[in-house]
């Protein structure tokens, strides 16, 4: 997919939409989870669900597992892990999937990367989904994930 269908996407789906977790529209918002399922959605890939100790993880349930506490966060990074394969971020390419850890809180996050260096960025410290520069994230990617089709 080309940077500026993908940067289209964002920002007219996306960007500036309030941050809020389990909601999943840009009027109502997004948190890092449900911006992932939808945003791939647009994108042409179905990310329809995952089984984690033998229970069915999807778009409609995902909060009934995760909250966004610490330990709740370990669950997002294996549900992301789940979705592709693993490359090297050096190799990354325009709607590659980063697993991120904030060591200050510990905790993992998702963020999209949207080519032209530029990485989407759904923070409850701003209360808005954002974008950031590429070289903001890099310290903070733990796995880049490429989602196929």
């Amino acid at each position: 997919m080309k940077n500026r269908d993908v940067a289209n996407i964002w920002n007219k789906h996306f960007l500036d939409a309030p941050y809020s977790v389990g909601k999943n529209s840009k009027e109502d918002g997004y948190d890092c989870c449900s911006a992932v399922f939808s945003f791939y959605e647009k994108i042409g890939i179905n990310i329809t669900s995952f089984i984690y100790n033998g229970a069915e993880i999807n778009r409609n349930n995902y909060l009934n597992f995760w909250n966004g506490s610490k330990e709740d966060t370990i669950l997002l990074k294996i549900w992301a892990e789940s979705l592709g394969k693993e490359i090297k971020s050096s190799f990354r390419q325009t709607g590659d999937l980063f697993i991120c850890y904030f060591d200050n809180s510990n905790q993992y996050f998702l963020s999209i990367y949207l080519g032209n260096n530029l990485c989407s960025l759904i923070s409850s410290r701003s209360n808005k989904v954002k974008t950031c520069p590429y070289d903001m994230m890099k310290n903070k990617i733990y796995k880049t994930i490429r989602i196929e089709s």
